[in-house]
């Protein structure tokens, strides 16, 4: 059976589709980042940014978390989401560490 443009045009549209959907879930089936993991560790995350003692992080402001950063790649709304520091893992919203940079 050959191929046509249009059906290839057609199930490529489909699968498109299907992967824009399926990202959010995918998403909630990876962990968490540990304050323990080595690259955390590194850039002081902290899961709840309200209990960081501010004179040792003294860059850290009120205010910042990483629903607040532009490496969280999640809505700032959501109560969590992946963050290009830690690929393949999962932060809270309201988690910090030293390399926040504010979103735009």
């Amino acid at each position: 059976m050959s191929t046509t443009r249009r059906t290839f045009v057609a199930s490529g549209t489909l699968m498109a589709a299907a992967a824009l959907t399926a990202g959010p879930a995918w998403t909630q089936a990876l962990p968490f980042v540990s304050e323990s993991d080595p690259p955390a560790a590194a850039l002081a995350f902290h899961s709840e940014a309200s209990t960081i003692d501010k004179q040792k992080f003294p860059q850290y402001a009120v205010g910042q978390s990483c629903s607040a950063c532009a490496f969280y790649e999640g809505k700032p709304e959501t109560t969590d989401g992946t963050c290009q520091m830690y690929s393949g893992k999962r932060v809270q919203s309201n988690a910090w560490c030293a390399a926040f940079f504010k979103r735009p």
